[in-house]
């Protein structure tokens, strides 16, 4: 298994979600080494033995020397219900900051989480304590009319704190093609100008650390994990990447990075009983039935449905992609047998013509042993 860092030369315009940087790859063995090659890999995919699978990608962020990854959280919120009015509204904070403060944890908790000795109630203990302090402070500004202490970071926090996605909207002139200039704005009462409106915005995504120096270089940036028996063709396909860039706005200079590859390995947690998802997952009709064969109110089944859809570009024009439903990152669900000892799921075919078009479905699938 390798992992693959992405450090950022720039910020990126489109989310490389597993089935979008599936895209992207397969475009990258199609110009390293030709169609052939490319229908041969398609063809093994379709066969349910694809010659890599991958992640989505996630966060990761540099403390000292260490790069330490973030993978998405499977455990849910515990369920506490609460009589005392005061003890409800605690509960009710902490749920909201559950779901952003441990969106993503380090791989240290990850791997506690995999082997069950990592609990939610233990997640939500952290946050309990960092709460309790926080008021004690408040209260004591309170109370001696001064100033509110700052609560002191310890570096163990600092470690399990997850960056955060940031949407910036980037403001563009649009530039007349054949004069250089802006465009003309239309004249009240008079004849249309040659448009209506010179300015548009295009979304720009970064990754930002609350703890890190703002004068020092960004120490955040993505990752992704890929596995299977011809991982090492990737390398080539990324080193073509460097130079072409991720994702839309390359023209202009979006989506850059560095790439590191390194070896990486994930826990074989003994008597696992479910699993968990790390990309995009779209089941087949037999991997659906073996599901379907565990009771509804099982409690491995946490997890959350998202609908994908696009375009395919084709000789100058869009061609609308049937949207389907999948599996998020981080869903979690009974125990199956894996295929490759790795991946379920299937390629998702939505058309052939102008040129055969396939979806990823593969879900990276990572056992884990869920507490009953």
């Amino acid at each position: 298994m390798k992992i693959i860092y992405l450090k950022p030369l720039s910020g990126y315009a489109t989310p490389l979600r597993s089935d979008t940087l599936w895209g992207m790859l397969c475009w990258g063995i199609r110009y390293l080494w030709g169609e052939k090659e490319l229908t041969s890999f398609l063809e093994d995919s379709k066969a349910g033995k694809p010659p890599f699978v991958i992640t989505s990608t996630f966060p990761y962020k540099q403390y000292g020397k260490a790069w330490i990854p973030f993978f998405p959280n499977p455990l849910p919120f515990p369920n506490e219900q609460d009589d005392k009015k005061q003890e409800a509204l605690v509960n009710a904070q902490l749920r909201k900051k559950y779901k952003k403060e441990f969106a993503y944890v380090n791989f240290d908790d990850f791997s506690e989480i995999l082997n069950g000795k990592l609990t939610a109630k233990q997640l939500r203990q952290r946050l309990r304590e960092i709460h309790d302090e926080e008021e004690r402070l408040k209260q004591e500004a309170k109370r001696t009319n001064k100033p509110k202490e700052e609560r002191i970071i310890l570096p163990q926090e600092v470690e399990q704190t997850a960056p955060r996605l940031e949407d910036f909207s980037m403001t563009h002139n649009t530039i007349h093609r054949l004069r250089g200039g802006t465009l003309d704005l239309p004249v009240d009462g008079g004849a249309p100008g040659e448009t209506s409106g010179q300015l548009f915005h295009t979304p720009e995504h970064y990754w930002t650390d609350k703890y890190a120096d703002p004068n020092q270089n960004t120490n955040t940036g993505i990752f992704f994990l890929a596995d299977g028996p011809d991982v090492s063709k990737l390398e080539a396909v990324l080193r073509l990447f460097l130079h072409w860039g991720f994702g839309a706005d390359r023209t202009s200079g979006k989506g850059f990075f560095d790439v590191a590859i390194q070896d990486f390995e994930l826990p074989q947690p003994a008597g696992s009983n479910a699993m968990v998802s790390l990309s995009l997952f779209r089941p087949r009709p037999e991997d659906l039935t073996a599901l379907d064969s565990h009771a509804a109110d099982d409690a491995r089944f946490q997890y959350r449905i998202e609908m994908r859809e696009g375009y395919v570009s084709a000789n100058s024009f869009y061609l609308p992609k049937e949207p389907h439903r999948y599996f998020a990152e981080g869903s979690v669900f009974p125990l199956l047998t894996l295929r490759e000892e790795r991946h379920l799921g299937e390629l998702v075919h939505q058309f052939d013509k102008p040129h055969p078009v396939y979806d990823n479905g593969f879900g990276f699938m990572v056992p884990l042993k869920w507490p009953v």
